[in-house]
């Protein structure tokens, strides 16, 4: 029987060097996501269960393209540039829909996430 080591799959670079050498990409395609889910509509029928949870999903749609950005060594100061201007279109797009709203809240949230993102890509490169 042959170790699951001696796979192909394991073979070569680590898994995720793939996800590290195309990050654009994942990060295009991941805000495109984040882009469609901020401007569809959503039903205000039932309250949501926990409280400001909105804030943390926007914490949490901004942490993972800043951190792959990091980790994939791109350039800080220009994907903090690029994701606060993503993210201040997405808030004033909402703004003009009928059925959403912009709000500041939601771009400090946004923010937010952001600095979650850095810090753990930095926790991430300083283990060996």
């Amino acid at each position: 029987m042959r170790k699951l080591s001696n796979h192909r799959l394991f073979q070569g670079p680590p898994w995720w060097v793939f996800f590290l050498r195309h990050y654009r990409v994942l990060i295009g395609l991941w805000l495109a996501l984040v882009l469609i889910a901020c401007v569809m509509p959503v039903s205000s029928e039932q309250p949501p269960t926990l409280p400001h949870i909105d804030k943390i999903v926007h914490a949490l749609f901004y942490a993972p393209p800043m951190a792959l950005a990091l980790l994939a060594g791109g350039n800080v100061w220009r994907w903090v540039i690029l994701l606060i201007v993503f993210a201040l279109g997405i808030e004033l797009i909402q703004s003009m829909l009928s059925y959403r709203s912009g709000d500041i809240f939601d771009m400090l949230a946004n923010i937010v996430g952001m600095l979650l993102g850095f810090i753990v890509a930095k926790f991430f490169r300083m283990r060996p």
